[in-house]
């Protein structure tokens, strides 16, 4: 593979104009396509033949229930602190309020009052107003939502407290416009300072939102044709632009090393693509293989998420190895090759006052930013927004106190030359020294460290986002919710249909449904029992039961399964079958479904991981290790989301608006995409670590050098995702706020306790056994070229061959 993307970077050069701008007339040319198609996503999570889902068919076939029901919102009032909600100025403003809505919208159908649906809460200061429209929730428009929030303003404003809410319908923002850019910005910082140029480091951007805008469009013109939710576009989002800065910052990173070497632009770039190029292919595509995997769950919308996530996977790599190369080309040495380490006299002769001076307006712009509001606009709480004054604080003082601590050192320093040197040496790899002094100490703390952390994931309850747990105390979605919750107690929310289905009528059919709805309602944890409504057939009555807990709550799962239970009593006794349904039900099934698909897939993914890894480092011990490593970032990943998330702790400071269950697809999520990430870090560390020992025999150098090498791209590529995801996780919306506080901690376990810390420590005490293969299974594996070996070879002969020609 190597070989074909070596050819490949140098056709790119060559013809670096025309690639270029292909690229971007086929972004023109998508981007208009999906102007005029535009976009229909399904909001809808399922999952088909569930319990839930089963019922929910029944009742739709027996009582004609539309497939397709219209948006329906709920306006909820509070009458003022001395008053009811029947005192009649408050019933005259409510009935002013509906009127307007219904009269300044032509698309709304009906629209029904809470005194025509006799629903005030028992102390008559709240209820609601049920608008219906003609059109789907899909389709109703930004237009209809923000006359509804006009006309409730006003009701407000004379004393009455009115919110709205509907099922999949938005009246507040779920994505932030800043979270993006805030993580790009970040993410360009360190870029400028591993590149130490502000071209280079504005580079892996470029590319990276072109990966992402080709992937982007290439999935909203699929919402047209296929089922895909909004989510699967933030994931999409989160991921193309992480991985397509990291795999551009490893393909300049090599290039900037081959023009070091004296090699030409074109050969530099060909080099590059081949060599680096094909680690970021292997890397890419295992990426893809783990979100692909989430189809062996079975579930539609997680199958979905995976495969949208996989096209911005896709677009990233196949940027990174066909259209940065042809920038490459167009910018040439304007990207400074890599300068070798300066020496202790060098370093005081160079004069770091623009940089220092740049790092301390970016902290000075940062702290005055944290005075102002713009910090609390884009959902960053007010305990962090106290951090981020300290890191900016931090970033004006530390450069110069760095300068002059380094220069005070410097200049005492009265060592000979070869001491001086050596020393040197042993800074430039201080990490690596410390780590490998101490592999047992370092080991064992470090592992003890992720254990604890993973503690919390042992009691992890999953569920799906409500609208009490995930907007935000400001939207007034949260503030119908905590209304009706005040009202009518939490149980509102967690509504269960139960489905009674008669296998044959009797005379005692009518007393025997009348004995069940009784039994149903002495069962721990209901509220309110409704009789049994029958069906036009007569053979399918609906039974609705209010439970006293909310729809997260471990209560309601037991009472559903209580219900569900009692199904093989009835049956036996008056042959009347008990299905539940409703949105509470088909979550919880929804729930337990993923829970019960995570072991199969966690192995799946472990499996596969390791058998990659025997290929690539050609080991036995090495892949084990990685594959153990990834499960302990994994454990302590979930354990601190479940710490923060479910247990309720530093929930200010992440800005979650309260503690919920943890969301039921993210751990499926998070190991197919971490899966991929933790290969990615193992791939580009350990194999320059494997260059080496192949090379020396030699294990501790091999270590050493892998991390000088390697381990600084590693940690600004690690650093990067981190900075990305922190982006996404300002956004107001707690389910996506979630994901990507999951990823970042992800990224921060396996990336530098893993990777950088745990992998060169544990390989310390293996010594020349972590390389240890079999001869007769060595014999047996292909030999991937991850590194591009074979092109160093080629280079190396053509080299040979020219010397000794110039020689004669």
């Amino acid at each position: 593979m190597a070989k074909y993307l070596y050819k490949l970077g140098n056709w790119s050069f060559k013809h670096r104009k025309k690639v270029f701008f292909s690229t971007l007339g086929i972004l023109v040319i998508l981007a208009v396509l999906t102007i005029k198609l535009g976009t229909s996503f399904n909001e809808e999570m399922t999952i088909p033949n569930t319990p839930a889902d089963r019922a929910g068919k029944v009742i739709s076939k027996e009582f004609n229930v539309d497939e397709n029901p219209k948006a329906k919102i709920q306006i909820v009032f509070k009458s003022p602190e001395n008053d009811t909600l029947e005192s009649k100025k408050v019933m005259k403003e409510i009935a002013d309020t509906l009127h307007d809505i219904k009269k300044q919208d032509s698309s709304v159908d009906t629209v029904v009052s809470p005194f025509q649906l006799n629903n005030l809460s028992s102390d008559k200061k709240i209820g609601y107003a049920e608008v219906t429209y003609t059109v789907t929730p899909e389709k109703l428009t930004t237009s209809s939502t923000d006359k509804v929030l006009d006309r409730i303003s006003k009701t407000n404003d004379k004393g009455i407290q009115t919110e709205a809410r509907g099922d999949n319908i938005a009246f507040s923002e779920s994505m932030n416009k800043f979270a993006e850019v805030a993580g790009i910005v970040m993410a360009f910082l360190i870029l400028a300072i591993t590149f130490a140029s502000f071209i280079a480091a504005g580079l892996p951007i470029i590319t990276a939102i072109i990966g992402l805008g080709i992937g982007l469009l290439v999935i909203l013109i699929g919402t047209n044709f296929i089922n895909i939710q909004s989510v699967s576009m933030t994931l999409a989002a989160m991921l193309g632009l992480a991985v397509g800065i990291d795999y551009s910052l490893f393909i300049i990173t090599r290039y900037r090393q081959q023009l070091s070497k004296g090699s030409s632009v074109q050969e530099s770039v060909a080099i590059a693509t081949g060599t680096a190029g094909s680690a970021v292919v292997f890397a890419g595509l295992t990426v893809i293989i783990g979100l692909l995997g989430l189809a062996v769950t079975k579930i539609p919308f997680l199958t979905m998420m995976g495969i949208s996530a996989a096209v911005s996977i896709l677009t990233a790599v196949l940027v990174s190895i066909i259209v940065l190369p042809s920038i490459l080309g167009m910018i040439g040495l304007k990207i400074s090759p890599v300068k070798k380490k300066a020496s202790y006299k060098e370093k005081r002769k160079e004069n770091p006052v623009i940089f220092i001076a740049t790092i301390m307006i970016i902290g000075m712009i940062g702290f005055a930013l944290t005075k102002t509001s713009v910090f609390s606009e884009i959902g960053v709480s007010s305990s962090l927004n106290m951090i981020l004054k300290g890191v900016f604080v931090s970033i004006v003082v530390l450069p110069v106190l760095f300068s002059l601590v380094k220069y005070s050192r410097s200049s005492l320093k009265k060592q000979d030359t070869t001491k001086d040197k050596n020393e040197a040496k042993n800074n430039s790899n201080a990490w690596g020294r410390m780590v490998t002094k101490h592999p047992l100490v370092v080991s064992f703390v470090s592992i003890a460290l992720l254990v604890i952390i993973a503690l919390p994931f042992f009691h992890m309850n999953l569920g799906l986002p409500t609208e009490g747990t995930s907007k935000s105390t400001e939207t007034t979605e949260r503030k119908a919710y905590d209304l009706l919750t005040e009202g009518y107690g939490e149980g509102i929310h967690s509504s269960l249909i139960v489905v009674a289905k008669a296998s044959k009528l009797t005379d005692k059919t009518t007393n025997a449904l009348n004995d069940i709805t009784q039994e149903i309602q002495k069962l721990s944890d209901v509220k309110v029992v409704t009789p049994a409504i029958p069906g036009p057939s007569g053979k399918v009555y609906m039974i609705n039961v209010v439970p006293n807990s909310g729809p997260d709550d471990i209560k309601t799962k037991k009472l559903v399964q209580l219900i569900r239970d009692k199904s093989n009593q009835t049956e036996k006794e008056n042959g009347i079958e008990l299905m539940v349904t409703g949105t509470t039900a088909m979550n919880i099934d929804i729930s337990q479904k993923l829970n019960d698909a995570l072991p199969t897939f966690a192995l799946l993914i472990v499996g596969l991981a390791y058998v990659l890894l025997v290929l690539v480092f050609r080991s036995i011990l090495l892949p084990l290790k990685a594959v153990l490593g990834f499960l302990l970032s994994l454990g302590a990943t979930l354990g601190f989301v479940v710490f923060v998330i479910q247990d309720g702790h530093l929930l200010s400071l992440f800005g979650f608006p309260a503690s919920s269950s943890i969301l039921a697809f993210l751990p499926v999520i998070l190991i197919g995409i971490l899966f991929g990430l933790a290969m990615d870090y193992e791939i580009f560390l350990v194999s320059k670590m494997r260059e080496v020992y192949v090379h020396t025999g030699d294990p501790r150098k091999a270590i050493l050098d892998g991390i000088r090498d390697s381990g600084k791209v590693v940690t600004a590529a690690g650093l990067i995702m981190i900075s990305v995801f922190i982006g996404f996780m300002m956004t107001p919306d707690a389910m996506i706020k979630a994901m990507g506080m999951a990823l970042a901690f992800g990224v921060l376990f396996d990336a530098f306790v893993v990777r950088l810390t745990i992998v060169p420590a544990v390989m310390t005490l293996m010594g020349k056994a972590a390389w240890y293969l079999p001869k007769w299974l060595d014999k047996l594996l292909p030999n991937i070229d991850v590194e591009g070996e074979s092109i160093i070879e080629e280079q190396n002969e053509k080299r040979n061959k020219s010397l000794k020609n110039i020689e004669k």
